[in-house]
C-alpha cells in the first residue's frame, strides 16, 4: 500500500490536521469547507433524497458502475451510486500524476498546488460538472496535471482509504 495517495487525498480534502498550523492551509480548507457543505446541502442532499425514492431497487442489484465521459466526477457518481463495488471512470484528459507534497513540505510548491486545485474544482462547485475546454487547459497547464489529482481529491473528501492505483490499458485483443 502507497500512503503518499492517501497522504495526497487527506491534504487536496482539507483534511491534513497536521497542516492546521500553516496559514495558508488552513484558510484552503476553511474555504473548501464552505464550499463542500454548500453543495452537500444543495445538491447531494436532494440527489441523495431522490436517489432512495427511484434508485432503491437499482443500487441493491448494482456491483459495478460505467461512466463514460466522466472526467473526474466521482462526487455525483458515488452519491447517485453508493453502494457500488467497482467505479469504472473514462476521461478524456489524461491520468496525470501528483506532487510530492509530504514533508518535508514546500510551503510554496503546497500553495500553488492548493491554489491550482481551486481553479480545476471551480465548475464542479460552481456548476455541478466540469467543462471540458476548462479541464484540458486547468491539467494541462497547472500543477494539476490530469484527472488523478481531482479523483483523489474527491476520495478524500468521502473519506475512502486509495489502497493501490495502477494503469490499465485495452489492447485489440
Amino acid at each position: 500500500e502507497d500512503s503518499s495517495f492517501n497522504n495526497y487525498a487527506k491534504i487536496m480534502s482539507g483534511k491534513d490536521l497536521s497542516l492546521a498550523s500553516n496559514q495558508y492551509y488552513s484558510k484552503y480548507s476553511e474555504e473548501l469547507n464552505q464550499k463542500t457543505n454548500k453543495i452537500n446541502n444543495d445538491r447531494f442532499k436532494p440527489m441523495r433524497e431522490w436517489n432512495q425514492k427511484q434508485l432503491k431497487e437499482s443500487n441493491q442489484v448494482s456491483k459495478s458502475l460505467f461512466y463514460p465521459f466522466s472526467g473526474g466526477d466521482f462526487l455525483h457518481a458515488n452519491t447517485y451510486f453508493p453502494e457500488v463495488d467497482t467505479y469504472i471512470l473514462m476521461a478524456k484528459e489524461k491520468v496525470g500524476g501528483i506532487p510530492k507534497l509530504d514533508a518535508p513540505m514546500n510551503t510554496k510548491k503546497l500553495q500553488k498546488h492548493l491554489l491550482d486545485m481551486t481553479v480545476s474544482l471551480r465548475d464542479l462547485f460552481g456548476k455541478s460538472y466540469f467543462i471540458t475546454k476548462h479541464m484540458n487547459s486547468d491539467t494541462r497547464k497547472t500543477t494539476v496535471n490530469g484527472m488523478l489529482p481531482i479523483l483523489l481529491f474527491s476520495l478524500g473528501l468521502r473519506e475512502y482509504q486509495v489502497l493501490n492505483i495502477y494503469d490499465l490499458s485495452i489492447d485489440s485483443m
